[in-house]
């Protein structure tokens, strides 16, 4: 069984009319405690992370966000895992009255995101590390056919919107 307990604050910023920033972070107590070939455990650890999204305005048609991401080291039932961070970049810009967007992405630009872990018991000792290559490339091109959106019915009992139904 494992057991969490903490807090997750987020805070938002509009520092300037091409700039919002937001900050989120987390910080709880890990527990995972059973029993294992016949022998209890208990493992403790303080874990925390932390994300902080930079999106910055050129106009009203192209934004630029950058993301960076850090988890903390954190036990398992028979080891750990390390602490990894990583930073995203990504560029989109719209076209044909936002129709038509065009995303391109970069992801772990500083190739940072390695995953390692540590097993160990009476009898074995196992470390796993896992890299993805990086840093990844992606564009991505969207065709918006409708841009649907609800109506608000201003009937006699104002209920609901147009559109809505059982599902």
């Amino acid at each position: 069984s494992d057991y969490s307990l903490g807090l997750e604050a987020m805070l938002s910023l509009d520092l300037v009319k091409w700039w919002k920033m937001e900050l989120m972070g987390n910080l709880f107590n890990y527990r995972v405690e059973g029993t294992l070939y016949d022998t209890p455990f208990s493992r403790t650890s303080l874990n925390w992370g932390s994300r902080l999204n930079n999106t910055f305005f050129a106009g009203d048609f192209t934004k630029l966000q950058i993301n960076g991401n850090y988890n903390s080291p954190s036990v398992s039932a028979q080891g750990t895992r390390e602490g990894f961070y990583i930073l995203n970049v990504a560029v989109s810009r719209d076209f044909f009255r936002r129709k038509l967007t065009l995303i391109a992405q970069a992801r772990d630009v500083l190739s940072t995101a390695k995953h390692e872990f540590t097993s160990e018991g009476t009898d074995f000792y196992n470390y796993i590390m896992y890299q993805p290559k990086s840093p990844f490339f992606s564009l991505t091109l969207t065709y918006k056919l409708n841009n649907y959106k609800m109506k608000k019915n201003r009937g006699d009992a104002g209920e609901g919107l147009e559109g809505e139904g059982e599902m």
